[in-house]
């Protein structure tokens, strides 16, 4: 058992116009059998341990705020320790839903900016958060995105199919989003209805959401089976590095 978490408090005066990130890891990852996702070995490290890094490993970023379970503090608490994460500031606990989690990361963001991604999402490029960072200027919001390349059809309670979309105007959305800090407080004080998105939170208050492209090998891992792609593309990526 480690100590309660002391922020850096060291660091806290520059962080007025950087950017901040809410690293979401408060599910209880129902459909990996009841077993903590972002604990499993992935290529012998916990899953969520590469998304951390990414973000640590970044200039662009100078806060961290992980948001997680009750059970998993501690355990988030030594690994930083261990990996000597020094831009993490807080580790909290999460709220019965994903938005309520993000609103309890939110009240520790510092910045100017803010970065939401989820922890079970290990594959994360330097590319990604650039790209998004410098995308989220146009309107204040901006989210990682893949076109959609299959056939799309809307169907009814009876299966029947009602039609057929555009999947020229259709997007997997991925994380990471990111957002003008006072524009996804207000978002989240102003709305209280489910969502799965933190983007869509800013949709509702008329809010313009810019999507950059994503990544196809930024895969979340939710099923054991993601486990094993994603470590995969670690070897891959691991190969082409030291070519």
């Amino acid at each position: 058992m480690t100590k309660d978490f002391i922020p850096k408090t060291e660091r806290i005066n520059n962080y007025k116009d950087g950017t901040g990130v809410i690293i979401v890891a408060a599910g209880n990852s129902s459909r990996m059998g009841n077993q903590d996702k972002l604990f499993l070995p992935l290529n012998g490290k916990p899953v969520i341990t590469y998304s951390i890094q990414a973000f640590q490993d970044t200039p662009l970023v100078n806060q961290i705020i992980l948001v997680t379970t009750e059970n998993n503090r501690s355990q988030l608490q030594q690994l930083s320790d261990e990996n000597e994460w020094t831009k993490i500031t807080d580790v909290c606990i999460g709220g019965p839903r994903r938005q309520d989690s993000v609103r309890i990361g939110l009240e520790r963001i510092l910045s100017t900016w803010t970065i939401v991604h989820d922890g079970a999402r290990p594959v994360l490029s330097s590319r990604l958060i650039e790209d998004g960072l410098r995308e989220a200027q146009e309107t204040g919001a901006a989210t990682a995105g893949i076109p959609v390349s299959n056939t799309i059809k809307r169907a009814g309670p009876d299966l029947h199919v009602l039609e057929t979309l555009d999947r020229r105007e259709l997007w997997v959305i991925q994380t990471p989003q990111i957002f003008r800090t006072e524009m996804i407080r207000k978002a989240h004080q102003k709305n209280d209805s489910d969502v799965t998105d933190d983007a869509t939170l800013i949709e509702k208050i008329g809010g313009v959401v810019k999507i950059f492209e994503g990544d196809p090998d930024n895969i979340k891992v939710t099923l054991p089976s993601d486990l094993a792609v994603a470590e995969a593309i670690l070897k891959r990526k691991a190969r082409l590095l030291s070519q």
